[in-house]
């Protein structure tokens, strides 16, 4: 999965200019903010039937729908982790 536009590809220089600085880390944040719609693209592309009906491609979740998606699932893993912490604390 990390072949396929190298959707995982964790680097101090994100940006690939030689220098590590402000603006790797901005990328870094995005990359990893992404990491939920690149896990489903990623799943996608494994089967070529489903990549050309839904037209996936290197730009796929990339975008404003990728970071939405993203941004749901991480409110529900943030939500079930707060809720285990919480039902943990309460056992004790």
């Amino acid at each position: 999965m990390d072949l396929y536009c190298r959707r995982f590809h964790f680097v101090p220089d994100m940006n690939g200019d030689g220098v590590v600085s402000i603006s790797d880390v901005g990328l870094l944040v995005k990359q990893i903010w992404l990491i939920p719609s690149n896990l489903v693209v990623g799943f996608l592309h494994e089967n070529p039937q489903l990549t050309t009906f839904f037209e996936i491609d290197c730009s796929t979740g990339q975008s404003y729908g990728g970071a939405i998606f993203s941004l749901f699932v991480w409110f529900i893993t943030f939500g079930i982790v707060a809720f285990w912490i919480a039902a943990a604390l309460e056992n004790k």
